[in-house]
């Protein structure tokens, strides 16, 4: 017989429900923003007039910063807090993606990616944490709504 859990309130039907919606929205949107790159290489090696082995190099670098900041994001979140962590990484991501949208030269779209990598890799781990601090009772629940955010993301991209 499996056992039933008497509490049936969503996760998402409270303040912390709005709190996990918000990260989740944010997961959404940075990772979308980190996918979607890759599919205008083309686009980007004709608008800059750069070659594709240039614009590996510029994507290696995103990726890169993304996976080296993921350790310290925890410790950074750890030390400040989840929130201060989560803010300025999407501040980060969200100059990143407006340089982005600017760039008119190889350097300030190496740097535009360099940032976005460091954004992205900054918030994934502390949107997790703070979700896990948020929901002890239902945390399988609330993680899982978050992760379905990544992974909506690259099926969107």
């Amino acid at each position: 017989m499996i056992a039933q859990n008497s509490d049936t309130k969503s996760v998402i039907a409270d303040t912390r429900g709005n709190i996990l919606l918000a990260v989740s929205f944010g997961a959404l949107v940075v990772t979308k923003g980190q996918f979607i790159i890759s599919p205008l290489v083309p686009e980007i090696i004709t608008d800059l007039g750069i070659t594709s082995t240039q614009v590996g190099v510029a994507l290696t670098l995103m990726w890169l910063m993304s996976s080296v900041l993921h350790f310290p994001s925890g410790r950074i979140s750890d030390v400040l807090s989840r929130k201060t962590v989560i803010v300025t990484s999407l501040v980060a991501s969200f100059v990143g993606f407006i340089l982005l949208a600017i760039t008119n030269s190889y350097p300030l779209f190496i740097i535009s990616l360099a940032i976005i990598g460091s954004g992205v890799g900054l918030f994934i781990p502390a949107s997790f944490v703070r979700i896990a601090d948020l929901f002890i009772d239902k945390r399988g629940e609330a993680c899982g709504i978050n992760t379905a955010a990544y992974e909506l993301a690259g099926a969107l991209a």
